[in-house]
């Protein structure tokens, strides 16, 4: 890592077939070649953060069923090369980091293969709306990390399946609402990020959050405290609400 290499050649990887990590991050990488993991096929840890990576070629991820750890972030990767067969068959994967891309949308079933991921990292993208069941086969997910990007609402059926996650950053969006019953299946949750949106008002969705413990809505667009406000919210023990208009 920290070098100045700009390309890679398609197998410049070879013989390593014992390798386990591999860190090339800070290059000037734009592009990686199909066939670079074609022998490494055991490794478990890929670092690529901060390069200037817009291409992913198609497969270049597969069969790297021991891959648990893989760095895409500070790139310039768009949703033209993040697709559902982008992490195909990645069936062991703990760590999946794409924050600091152009990412615009996420396609139903992309990550359809990572019902081991504990950690999705998709900070500082411009993403405008999660669709229905994006993450639904994402059942041991535990972190969440959506801020800074445009989301503007979530629906009733956008974190469908997640009755794991312990904490969801979805701050310093464009939020002007949230469904009631888009909280539901998030029954674990203890760590909530909603500040930085334009949330009028305290949101009903809260309803379903019997373990939270943490709730941030602070820089928001909230008047007033109706009711029923923050009923049934009897293990949270941090509440920001600073920046708003009460």
């Amino acid at each position: 890592n920290n070098n100045e290499i700009s390309m890679l050649a398609d197998k410049a990887l070879g013989g390593l077939r014992n390798l386990l990590a591999i860190d090339l991050s800070s290059n000037k990488i734009v592009a990686l070649p199909s066939e670079l993991f074609k022998d490494p096929q055991s490794i478990q840890e890929i670092h690529l953060k901060n390069n200037s990576i817009s291409v992913l070629s198609p497969g270049l991820f597969a069969n790297l069923v021991q891959l648990q750890t893989l760095d895409l972030s500070i790139n310039q990767l768009t949703s033209s090369w993040i697709n559902r067969s982008t992490f195909k068959g990645l069936i062991r994967l703990v760590l999946l980091d794409l924050s600091s891309n152009k990412i615009t949308k996420l396609e139903s079933e992309m990550f359809s293969d990572l019902y081991t991921v504990q950690i999705l990292n998709l900070r500082h993208n411009m993403l405008e709306n999660i669709d229905a069941n994006t993450f639904s086969s994402m059942s041991n997910l535990h972190k969440l990390l959506l801020s800074h990007n445009k989301i503007k609402y979530l629906d009733a059926y956008s974190l469908n399946g997640l009755s794991v996650l312990a904490l969801l950053a979805i701050d310093n969006n464009e939020l002007t609402g949230i469904h009631p019953e888009a909280f539901r299946n998030c029954s674990s949750l203890d760590i909530l990020s909603l500040n930085g949106n334009e949330l009028t008002k305290i949101p009903l969705a809260l309803k379903d959050m019997r373990l939270l413990k943490t709730l941030d809505l602070g820089e928001n667009l909230i008047t007033t405290l109706e009711e029923p406000g923050f009923r049934g919210l009897n293990k949270v023990y941090g509440l920001r609400l600073i920046g708003n208009q009460i």
